[in-house]
């Protein structure tokens, strides 16, 4: 019996060889690219929900800013008081997005949004006058109105620190 050298077995299973290790190759190259636009599209996901993070953010701490300065010189009224009205600009453009945030941030966000258009409520059905930009409230109805103002002021700044949270992990 004549022992086959590794030549010989190269040799007469060339084709074979190649074949094999060019669709390992094949293989491997295909696992790899998964690999790496998996981890492109969780990059991407994750600027994305930094981004809605940062614009939602952004805008409520604009309106607990309003709220606050109300809340701060609404003693030095003595008549009347214009507040303005509030509109979400951002948040319409990111609403789709909202569910990049995880259950609890959503709902504490939407607590906030809907706590601006309380105000916002109560400010209309309180007002004197109103225009497309702000309302005139009498003294009066600033006392009523401001007793919603506090606690929704909370709402907004537990939202906001929540949001700021997210950040600092996210980023």
């Amino acid at each position: 019996m004549e022992s086959i050298t590794w030549y010989e077995l190269f040799k007469d299973f060339q084709t074979l060889i190649v074949g094999l290790a060019g669709f390992i190759g094949v293989v491997i190259t295909l696992a790899w690219n998964a690999r790496l636009e998996r981890r492109a599209e969780h990059e991407a996901l994750r600027q994305r929900r930094l981004s809605v993070i940062s614009a939602i953010a952004a805008e409520l701490s604009l309106y607990e800013a309003t709220f606050g300065r109300i809340i701060e010189y609404i003693d030095e009224f003595s008549d009347e008081i214009v507040v303005p009205r509030m509109r979400l600009r951002h948040f319409d453009a990111v609403v789709d997005e909202i569910g990049l945030l995880g259950l609890d941030l959503s709902s504490s966000v939407l607590n906030a949004i809907f706590a601006i258009e309380e105000i916002n409520s109560i400010f209309a059905m309180l007002a004197d006058e109103s225009t497309e930009y702000n309302f005139r409230l009498s003294e009066e109805a600033m006392e009523i109105a401001f007793d919603r103002m506090v606690p929704n002021r909370e709402v907004l700044e537990t939202a906001i620190s929540e949001l700021e949270e997210a950040r600092r992990a996210n980023a």
